[in-house]
């Protein structure tokens, strides 16, 4: 009886590695799933987050070129635009915000919590109506209460227990309904990030055991615990990156190889296609993460991504470090000038075309470029031969001839002339 029984677990041992193939076989789909399921169940925080290089190199792209952006002031007046440097705020702004970080940083760290929280935080330190430092405030330690009104809406923000009021902050919040909450990618892009995440520690995982070793033992007789135990401890430092000795397998145990599945060998394929979803999130093509961008591709990518960023920033910094006397005849804006070099000669064809044609003046054109006008060049250029129409005073001028014609005498003239000529044809 017991012999009928140790020959059953012999031939249980043997079966085992093939039934156990079969079913590696068959994790195609599932290792699939499990990679969606494990991202759908999974908060990525900041820190894992900045870790995906496709979402990092998105955030470096923007919010690096976005923060190196100086600000700068303008006071509009009745026919052209002056800017002011001699504004205190330009300097806390752009350099010394004292705090202890300094402008670019304070923006950069804005802008990162924009895009990844939903909103953004600077908390200004007044003295009367003077800005005197201006502070960067992590989202994380930001809490906002707002009332239920849908109409006049308020909030209050709350930091450490303290309480304060949106006017007290330059602030930001990505596609928001109530202006002091938004949508920030680590909840609504969760699915994409953590399957990121998933997929680098996937291949992190295979790189510390040196590679794909997945296997199976076949013993022809069965092993004592001890035996066991030695045997995956052998195993497990032989596919360890430090381990350099020899394992040697007892008589009857061979071990077999498991092939890669599908999911493993396309894990680059699935990567990219990763990669080209977390670059969507921010309207930027993969060629900007990269770099491998052709100017005409990163033009675009400032205009869909940087661009619109900084217009939002313009918006938010008016709104708060503006006086009330102020607004409405200045202004803060980027000067995104540098950024758009590369349309420069698109650009300034396209002046020089519109010039030449009469409809814009060279100071117009000054002051679209922040320039400062020049006297005398408040001129349009027309040609001799063109003859110029006033729809008002319904007048044409001839400036070869110097000769002005009011249309109804243009009509009269043309009407007598298709007389003569009718009586000319008739002769």
């Amino acid at each position: 009886m017991g012999l009928f029984k140790k020959k059953e677990k012999t031939q249980e041992i043997r079966a085992a590695p093939e039934e156990r193939a079969e079913q590696m076989l068959e994790m195609d789909g599932v290792l699939e799933a499990l990679f969606k399921g494990l991202a759908a169940n999974r908060v990525v925080s900041r820190d894992e987050a900045m870790g995906i290089p496709a979402l990092a190199g998105c955030l470096e792209f923007i919010c690096g070129i976005a923060a190196s952006v100086q600000v700068k002031l303008y006071r509009t007046g009745e026919e052209k635009e002056v800017e002011v440097t001699d504004d205190p705020r330009l300097s806390i702004l752009n350099d010394d915000t004292g705090d202890l970080l300094t402008g670019p940083e304070w923006k950069k760290a804005f802008f990162i919590d924009y895009f990844l929280r939903g909103r953004a935080w600077a908390y200004q330190n007044m003295n009367l109506n003077r800005l005197k430092s201006l502070h960067y405030v992590d989202d994380e330690a930001v809490s906002v209460s707002t009332n239920e009104d849908p109409i006049f809406k308020s909030a209050v923000i709350h930091i450490h227990g303290k309480a304060y009021y949106p006017y007290q902050f330059i602030h930001m919040a990505r596609n928001t309904r109530n202006g002091v909450r938004g949508e920030g990618l680590l909840e609504k892009a969760r699915m994409q990030l953590a399957l990121g995440l998933n997929y680098i520690e996937f291949e992190n995982a295979i790189v510390r055991a040196g590679g794909n070793k997945r296997g199976f033992l076949q013993s022809d007789h069965k092993l004592s615990d001890d035996a066991l135990t030695t045997l995956k401890d052998s195993f497990e430092k032989m596919y360890g990156n430090t381990y350099d000795g020899v394992t040697v397998l007892n008589k009857g145990v061979s071990f077999t190889p498991a092939q890669a599945t599908s999911v493993e060998m396309q894990l680059a394929e699935n990567k990219e296609r990763n990669r080209e979803e977390i670059c969507s999130l921010f309207t930027l093509p993969v060629s900007i993460v990269t770099g491998k961008a052709s100017q005409e591709e990163f033009s675009q990518a400032l205009k869909t991504a940087v661009l619109p960023l900084l217009n939002h920033f313009d918006k938010a910094i008016n709104r708060s470090l503006l006086l009330e006397s102020e607004k409405g005849s200045m202004h803060f804006a980027c000067d995104i000038r540098d950024l758009e070099s590369g349309d420069m000669l698109k650009r300034y064809n396209a002046y020089t075309a519109a010039c030449r044609a009469g409809w814009l003046s060279k100071n117009e054109i000054r002051y679209k470029e922040k320039f400062k006008p020049i006297p005398g060049l408040d001129v349009v250029s027309m040609s001799l031969g063109d003859i110029v129409y006033d729809i008002n005073s319904q007048k044409f001028f001839v400036p070869n001839t110097g000769e002005a014609v009011k249309m109804a005498a243009v009509e009269t003239k043309n009407e007598e002339g298709g007389e003569d000529n009718e009586s000319g044809n008739q002769r």
